[in-house]
């Protein structure tokens, strides 16, 4: 038989089925007085088989809640651990990062000493090193072979002779990450060795007599080393130095 004729005959089973029950509560257990007793009876098991597993739904869904609640807190502690971790780990960075500009400012110390003895090296290979007097002629070329922060170490004590003022280096320079207070000491005694100038050092202030060229000269020399198209370093900031230099010895 085909599934569509078995679907057929049981469809008409089961209508048959619903005719006869109809038939035996309204006719045959009409007149039973007792069927309303089993009726009651039945829905009274009923009700409390459905309380029971009602219950038991009620205990069980609570194990589940415990459990959900159990993984929560699970994950709260992880959080809290996680978090933990991440303050541990920015805490190092900023360690580190705090460590940085040391780090640079060894880096640049050393980089001035490089920087130094290049700038030594110079001199003694210039013609103006073996001259035990030298003239404007030749300072003048000697700061044409300079760096700019040579240049402007020989600008700064030009400047103290200009204005008969002493200077403290630190002071002028300290905040700048271009101009370098060792070096620039490191200059003017070169500067010194040449006689460019005469110098003095009380441990603190340096004060210059008998230079032999003027600020002005060497100021029109540095500004050109810093306004060359090739330049790479902070023009702005380097300005802004000179500008403070410039500041200091007009007080």
């Amino acid at each position: 038989m085909k599934k569509r004729e078995i679907y057929i005959h049981f469809g008409y089973i089961m209508l048959f089925a619903i005719v006869v029950i109809i038939y035996l509560l309204t006719v045959d257990f009409g007149a039973n007085d007792d069927l309303v007793k089993y009726l009651g009876f039945g829905l009274t098991i009923t009700s409390i088989f459905v309380g029971l597993v009602a219950i038991a739904q009620a205990f069980l869904s609570g194990n589940s809640i415990n459990k959900t609640i159990g993984i929560l807190d699970k994950s709260s502690q992880d959080m809290i651990t996680t978090t933990t971790d991440v303050k541990l780990i920015i805490q190092t960075l900023q360690e580190k990062v705090e460590q940085i500009p040391k780090q640079l400012n060894d880096f640049s110390e050393k980089l001035d000493s490089r920087l130094i003895r290049t700038e030594i090296e110079k001199i003694d290979s210039s013609n103006v090193s073996k001259n035990p007097e030298i003239d404007k002629k030749q300072i003048i070329e000697f700061l044409h072979n300079s760096s700019v922060n040579g240049v402007f170490a020989i600008y700064t004590a030009t400047k103290a002779f200009d204005t008969d003022k002493k200077f403290d280096l630190n002071y002028l320079f300290s905040g700048s990450n271009l101009i370098f207070p060792r070096y620039q000491f490191a200059y003017i005694v070169a500067g010194r060795s040449l006689k460019i100038y005469n110098a003095d050092y009380d441990g603190t202030n340096i004060g210059i007599t008998d230079s032999k060229i003027n600020s002005k000269e060497v100021h029109t020399i540095l500004i050109g080393k810093i306004n060359k198209p090739n330049f790479k370093r902070s023009k702005d900031e380097l300005l802004t130095v000179l500008n403070k230099v410039d500041e200091y010895f007009q007080q």
